[in-house]
């Protein structure tokens, strides 16, 4: 692990605090010294690389054979010469436009306009049959970014039943899945 990462809750389900997060930059920083306190009395984090990746989160949704990737907006691209610690809430980034608090006070940020290109469909179809293989789900979600400028993949969160939100047809897509398993089971 390497500067700049970022700390988020561990755990997707927990109340307010698990869209509370912030990146390093330094272990100069005298925030550094005290990261573990941005959580100590609440529940354990989880450390992670941080890439910048234009400003988009990809929900990858997979029901059964079907999957789907909905584009969302995320934390701008950031200048990683920074040294002292930023903290913003994910859920407090507007989704049409890509601003946060975060937004107003960073240079040189940088937020996509181009949400839906770029990505690989080869790449997106192996990512799905390894989470498929790997957890034996047929529902089943991930988050993806997408760093352009080495034109690497990361998936940076797996949910177990994610909401499904944005998929088109997303009751048939159930309907369907439901039908192949009745269908494997004779009824």
């Amino acid at each position: 692990l390497k500067f700049p990462f970022m700390t988020k809750p561990k755990g997707g389900i927990l109340p307010k605090f698990r869209y509370e997060m912030s990146l390093h930059f330094s272990a100069s920083s005298t925030a550094y010294k005290s990261i573990t306190d941005q959580f100590k009395d609440l529940i354990p984090c989880t450390i992670q690389q941080f890439y910048n990746h234009g400003g988009i989160l990809y929900k990858l949704y997979i029901i059964g054979d079907d999957w789907h990737i909905v584009a969302r907006s995320s934390i701008v691209d950031i200048d990683c010469n920074n040294t002292d610690p930023l903290y913003f809430k994910s859920s407090a980034i507007n989704q049409k436009t890509g601003v946060s608090e975060l937004s107003s006070t960073l240079n040189n940020s940088y937020i996509s306009t181009d949400r839906t290109s770029g990505l690989d469909a080869d790449v997106i179809n192996s990512f799905v049959q390894r989470l498929k293989d790997q957890y034996q789900f047929n529902l089943i979600g991930a988050d993806i970014i997408f760093d352009k400028s080495t034109n690497t993949y990361f998936i940076v969160d797996i949910n177990y039943f994610p909401g499904f939100k944005g998929i088109p047809d997303v009751n048939e897509k159930f309907l369907n899945l439901f039908d192949k398993f009745a269908k494997c089971l004779n009824l």
